[in-house]
């Protein structure tokens, strides 16, 4: 390794250094803000609810969860996957 290269290694770990300290302070005064501002916090707990109710609206009707509780013959499919007989018919 020549004295340039090893220039240019300091150099691209003191500017490493210097982003990654500058972006962990960000992101640690953006989360702090968000906990002790009650704006904050509603705003983004709004932003989860609708992206986690989108998410789950495009699961489900994806998979099509359609179950009743009175629908024997759910009952009855499911028994047949059973590895014992839970479901028995009478």
């Amino acid at each position: 390794m020549n004295y340039e290269s090893a220039v240019k290694l300091i150099v691209a770990l003191v500017c490493g250094g210097i982003l990654g300290s500058t972006v962990a302070s960000c992101v640690v005064t953006g989360f702090a803000a968000m906990i002790l501002n009650s704006v904050f916090n509603m705003y983004y707990a709004l932003i989860f609810f609708i992206v986690g109710s989108g998410y789950t609206y495009k699961f489900m009707k994806k998979n099509r969860i359609q179950l009743s509780l009175g629908d024997s013959e759910f009952v009855q499919k499911a028994g047949d996957n059973l590895p014992f007989s839970l479901f028995a018919q009478p």
